[in-house]
């Protein structure tokens, strides 16, 4: 789905970026472009970065406590 319409920016884009290594808003806005227009797409970058982070600790934290 789209999320940033101003730049055609999609929450799979998004989350690519956030897997890439982009784990700040300026870094998402930087490699994307989103928020740099009229940045209603804000709130959903956001959460969208939150949801990422969080998904990525986790599977981090998996590894972790996997026997090896």
């Amino acid at each position: 789905m789209y999320v940033c319409i101003c730049k055609g920016v999609s929450d799979r884009t998004i989350r690519k970026a956030v897997a890439d290594g982009a784990d700040t808003m300026r870094a998402l806005r930087h490699e994307t472009g989103c928020c740099s227009q009229c940045g209603k797409c804000a709130r959903a970058v956001s959460e969208l970065l939150r949801e990422e982070r969080e998904r990525v600790e986790t599977d981090f934290t998996l590894a972790l406590a996997l026997p090896a």
